[in-house]
């Protein structure tokens, strides 16, 4: 099989990321207006609820299937195999997925007001299982999953815009959100046909598959405690107001986190390629050059966020969620600490087939997530949610740098730090001047926002830096050979 261009994936899925980052700008304002903080909480409080079933039901399998898939996909009789076993165990955790929360429907009380938005909501998870993109990650169809994704997506921002118009709209709200992903593995069902017919398999071997599922499952359980943990005890010691607006917080730091994580997302197939094949220095050069990439963008953008948090909620939420703009800056703080953790476990330690000590490092800092919003939840509310979140990703990116420094080696390049540190700078001085002189809030922070990036654009060409430059240099290439002709 041809192998496809990492740029071009990364292109593809960054393209993809900056879709989830645009149909959220677009709905999220509006939406988080009709609803208002109450529903709004409501809403986010069901779907966490909802997403610890669908960890349940994945069972960590996608990150497994991806790094053993991705050895075997030149082998088409040796990947059918390997595909239909995983498939197989992704139905029975499936199953077991709904019995549980069937069950803890029947339990729990307090959850009566959340029963038919939960029930909506885990309409998604069997349609998850059965379309199983994994599938497409492993054979890097980047191509359609970003083209699959804008449709989908398109169709949910046209209904939520047209439909969704009152305060009381909340389950219908829900029912338009589920029915986008769901759409979506429909699709995928008929289309990963290309690449391999699945069906059930009565021969696994569980003594194979069974212990790495496991420890990547306790991993994927332990990072959704400590990344959600925080909306649900937020939900149960305090009210529904106060979650809707510690959830716009979140749903900007989550956007920008996964615009950002595309960078790694990309590479992982690639990485576990490498490591499988033990081909170090490649790794190496690889990894490397994607780390500068990631601190090139991501230390500036933390800067920008931070002195814009009670703009960009404004802007995008109203007045109603403007308190939590302290708990949007700790949370762009963690940003810094979150993305660099997600690189070294997603990049690293999964790669080079690590999980134990990436299991021991997310249980760490899930406990410590617990323990610390049990204390500063009830006395600081959602500003305290965000401070527990940030010393878990602090944490976090602690044990996975250590876990991996005796074995790899990476280089941060002295003109990555010279870039970032003008970039901050400059940022710094844009944004705070432009705040004297301009009085209207959404100007302000437009202009802020566009002459950055153009000043920040400018020193990396002039530090020739490895995103920018490159790009430059190409396009530059190609004018001349076009104007000779």
């Amino acid at each position: 099989m041809k192998t496809k261009s990492l740029k071009i994936n990364a292109v593809l899925n960054v393209i993809k990321q900056c879709c989830t980052l645009l149909f959220p700008l677009i709905t999220f304002p509006y939406i988080s207006r009709i609803l208002g903080a109450d529903n709004y909480g409501k809403v986010n409080f069901s779907m966490t609820f909802v997403n610890y079933f669908f960890l349940i039901a994945a069972l960590g399998i996608s990150t497994y299937a991806i790094r053993e898939g991705s050895a075997l996909r030149n082998d088409k009789k040796k990947f059918q195999l390997f595909a239909n076993q995983i498939f197989t165990i992704n139905i029975i955790s499936t199953i077991v997925a709904y019995l549980i929360l069937t069950l803890s429907l029947l339990i729990f009380n307090n959850l009566d007001s959340y029963k038919l938005l939960i029930s909506i909501g885990s309409l998604g998870i069997i349609f998850t299982t059965l379309g199983r993109d994994w599938i497409n990650t492993i054979y890097e169809d980047f191509g359609y999953l970003t083209v699959r994704y804008i449709v989908t997506q398109s169709l949910s921002v046209f209904f939520i815009l047209f439909f969704v118009k009152e305060k009381n709209d909340t389950i219908l709200y829900t029912w338009i959100i589920t029915l986008a992903p769901i759409i979506a593995n429909i699709c995928n069902i008929f289309y990963i046909r290309k690449y391999v017919k699945l069906h059930i398999s009565f021969h696994i071997n569980w003594k194979k598959h069974l212990q790495p599922i496991i420890i990547l499952f306790a991993n994927a359980i332990a990072i959704s405690i400590y990344m959600n943990i925080d909306i649900t005890m937020l939900g149960l010691f305090k009210s529904d107001n106060e979650v809707g607006i510690y959830s716009v917080a979140v749903k900007i730091y989550s956007m920008i986190k996964q615009l950002i994580n595309a960078l790694i997302i990309v590479a992982i197939p690639r990485f576990s390629y490498l490591a499988v094949n033990n081909r170090i220095q490649s790794y190496e050069l690889l990894a490397s050059k994607i780390l500068n990439s990631i601190i090139s963008i991501l230390i500036p953008a933390v800067v920008g966020l931070c002195l814009l948090s009670k703009e960009i909620i404004f802007i995008i939420s109203g007045s109603e969620y403007t308190s939590g703009y302290h708990a949007m800056q700790i949370l762009s703080i963690s940003l810094i600490f979150a993305i660099i953790a997600s690189f070294f476990a997603q990049g690293v330690l999964i790669p080079f087939r690590k999980e134990t000590l990436l299991v021991k490092a997310t249980l760490i800092s899930a406990v410590l997530n617990i323990v610390l919003n049990f204390i500063f939840i009830p006395l600081l509310s959602y500003n305290g949610a965000a401070f527990t979140t940030m010393i878990a990703e602090l944490g976090m990116c602690i044990l996975c740098i250590n876990f991996v420094k005796r074995d790899i080696s990476f280089t941060l390049n002295r003109n990555t730090i010279i870039t970032v540190g003008m970039g901050c700078l400059f940022i710094s001085i844009i944004c705070i001047s432009l705040k004297l002189i301009i009085q209207d809030l959404v100007l302000y922070t437009i202009l802020s926002v566009v002459i950055s990036i153009f000043f920040y654009g400018l020193i990396l060409i002039w530090n020739k830096n490895d995103i920018i430059y490159p790009i430059i240099v190409k396009i530059t290439s190609k004018i001349k050979i076009i104007c000779k002709k």
